[in-house]
């Protein structure tokens, strides 16, 4: 039996066919260009704490060496010790270290380097000093190892940071256009969710010590305001604390729009890890009292 196939010509498919085609591809890479843009994570590139390290232990290694050969004493080693630590830390932290007496070192919340310093002060500064620099340019440098493992991790902390505030950004544009009445069962419990994680992944980061106190009152506010600017909808941060504000004390609740108000204000070098949880505990109550300013 014979079978007769007529095969079609590809050019006779009709030119629409082709216009759609090209139009989903065009669409499918606009979209992905723009969550992209939408939810880039800007960090600062790990090399360059891998080389702030690496200059430091040069740095330490040069000291090491001119100690053993003589060529400077016990004091001099221990003073170019904490002038290279403290450096190391002011670079990778952005801390005053440099200038900080051992008061305001042991508010910092890195009592490592507020103990290594003290340790250095008796040979800094006494006439004669029976300390080995050996052992303390060893602890030297074991201290800035924890200070670049630690870093290590507040950088994957900050790209989370990143990533949530970028998911607010987007829902602060989300609570523009949604009417009224639908902005609290559709936008609002995405808002609370998406802070919420966020705020409990600082808490796992400082209870972990990824986090010192200070670091981790600086991501709870940011996370505070970034909940404020998305929740109300504002136009910027400005906008975002005003509205805020002045629906909690049109709530009656002062306490709220005190702690709001607080998270943007710069935050003390020396806070303490009581501070810190404190912050997280009403950083998370806030979120879970959202009907304050829906």
């Amino acid at each position: 039996m014979k079978y007769s196939i007529d095969l079609q010509s590809p050019f006779s498919f009709s030119p629409y066919w082709y216009a759609v085609g090209i139009a989903l591809i065009v669409l499918a890479l606009l979209l992905r260009f723009g969550f992209n843009r939408l939810f880039a994570v800007k960090l600062d590139s790990p090399f360059r704490i891998d080389k702030l390290r690496r200059d430091c232990l040069r740095q330490v290694g040069k000291i090491e060496q001119a100690y053993n050969n003589k060529e400077i004493d016990s004091r001099s080693a221990h003073q170019q010790m904490s002038q290279e630590v403290r450096r190391f830390v002011h670079n990778v932290t952005g801390l005053e270290t440099g200038t900080m007496v051992l008061e305001d070192l042991s508010r910092l919340g890195r009592p490592e380097l507020a103990e290594l310093i003290r340790e250095y002060y008796e040979p800094m500064f006494a006439r004669a000093s029976f300390v080995d620099a050996g052992a303390s340019l060893e602890k030297g440098k074991a201290l800035v190892d924890k200070v670049y493992g630690r870093a290590i991790k507040e950088q994957k902390i900050r790209r989370t940071a990143e990533r949530q505030s970028s998911v607010n950004r987007f829902l602060n544009k989300a609570t523009r256009i949604t009417p009224r009445f639908l902005r609290k069962f559709l936008v609002l419990p995405k808002i609370c969710h998406n802070s919420l994680t966020w705020m409990e992944r600082i808490q796992l980061a400082f209870e972990a010590g990824d986090l010192d106190p200070h670091s981790t009152v600086e991501n709870m506010n940011r996370a505070v305001r970034s909940f404020v600017y998305a929740v109300t909808g504002a136009g910027d941060e400005e906008e975002a604390l005003a509205k805020a504000r002045e629906t909690a004390l049109r709530n009656s609740a002062p306490g709220i729009a005190r702690t709001i108000r607080k998270c943007y204000d710069p935050v003390s070098p020396d806070c303490s890890h009581e501070e810190a949880r404190r912050m997280i505990n009403k950083g998370k109550e806030l979120i879970k009292d959202e009907c304050k300013f829906s």
